[in-house]
């Protein structure tokens, strides 16, 4: 058959609605080698090739799922963060002003003891 050319007619009708298209298609192909002929080996190896491109496919839509599960942990780290940098800040107002209370009472007792010093006829200590 040299110098013969071979002319081949296919349909393909693959149902490739869904997650999974590329296998729908691959499977349709592998259909077609079975009666295929002289063309059976070109028709399973791409019907190998697309099984392949098919876990690919699936390997990219994970790495993109994963991807933007990544970014959805970072932007709730970063709403965390916030969160306790707030709290940290309401904490340290809160032990201010608790010192504040502190230092006042203390305050009060010594002018307390004061008072009472004067009261009972002491002197006025500084």
């Amino acid at each position: 058959m040299a110098g013969s050319t071979i002319k081949t007619e296919c349909l393909i009708t693959a149902q490739t609605a869904g997650e999974n298209k590329i296998a729908a298609l691959a499977g349709e192909v592998e259909k077609l080698a079975e009666h295929a002929g002289d063309a059976a080996p070109e028709f399973a190896a791409l019907a190998a090739e697309l099984r392949t491109l098919d876990k690919q496919q699936s390997l990219i839509e994970q790495f993109a799922r994963l991807k933007k599960e990544t970014q959805d942990y970072g932007d709730s780290l970063q709403a965390v963060q916030a969160r306790v940098a707030g709290a940290a800040r309401a904490l340290r107002e809160q032990k201010a002003a608790l010192e504040g209370m502190a230092t006042a009472e203390r305050a009060t007792e010594v002018f307390a003891r004061k008072i009472i010093n004067l009261k009972s006829g002491g002197a006025l200590q500084t």
